[in-house]
């Protein structure tokens, strides 16, 4: 299932690192990592179905994440989680605020949880637990509630924290999160990082690094239903923020 590793101010050659695995059916379109209205903009891989997105960042270096968080049933709701990122990347409300907007919005959407950054400001928001601000460091969120994580979740923050130290972090963290080892079917995605399977699994593992100049390098690895290569996106810009 879904995955999203953060290093907030773990380091001062880094102010933040995510890597992330977006887990999804191979059957609902989306698009590669772009600028979705010219460079400077928004960031981001798009989903076709609804508009939105999973992970992004703005030419500014505001960043925004989403997962689902997993339940038994079925729950049908008004809006697409996706908007949740693309509304905090094209607005300009500090994280706090944005998730006090939630408060009263949160039962449109499916259960979420959703991470947010603008400048030194890092804030967790989700319509399953409280909305909290993230202090500097290390914070790993999956498709669970974070009270009880994941086998998965305790050992992407321990190679993230070595990560943060590394020249060749984003090839080490996509190893992490797409190589041999993370792989697995759906019945262990509460331990492995990667899903292999013929209609739901990894559609893609990014990385993105943000320097203490503001330099701002974005790769996004996408996979196919056998986990094979089916494409790579790679981005450096300077955030203006």
């Amino acid at each position: 299932m879904c995955i999203v590793a953060i290093a907030h101010l773990a380091s001062s050659r880094y102010p933040l690192i995510v890597a992330a695995n977006r887990d999804e059916r191979h059957g609902r379109p989306s698009a590669a990592a772009d600028w979705w209205d010219g460079p400077g903009s928004l960031l981001a891989g798009r989903d076709l179905t609804a508009g939105g997105t999973w992970l992004g960042i703005t030419g500014s270096g505001r960043f925004a994440a989403v997962t689902n968080v997993v339940e038994d049933g079925t729950v049908t709701a008004e809006r697409s989680r996706g908007a949740l990122v693309t509304g905090f990347l094209n607005g300009s409300a500090m994280p706090s605020k944005y998730a006090e907007t939630l408060v009263g919005d949160g039962a449109l959407y499916g259960p979420f949880n959703l991470v947010l950054r603008s400048g030194d400001e890092l804030h967790f928001a989700s319509n399953r637990s409280s909305a909290v601000a993230l202090a500097a460091g290390v914070h790993v969120f999956s498709n669970n509630a974070p009270v009880s994580p994941w086998a998965k979740v305790g050992a992407l923050a321990e190679m993230i924290k070595s990560a943060v130290h590394r020249d060749d972090h984003a090839e080490l963290l996509i190893e992490t999160l797409s190589g041999p080892q993370a792989r697995g079917p759906l019945e262990q995605a509460a331990d492995l990082h990667f899903v292999v399977g013929p209609t739901f699994g990894t559609r893609c593992t990014t990385v993105l690094t943000v320097d203490e100049t503001g330099s701002v390098t974005f790769v996004e690895q996408r996979f196919g239903p056998d986990g094979e290569s089916a494409g790579r996106s790679e981005f450096t810009f300077d955030c203006s923020e």
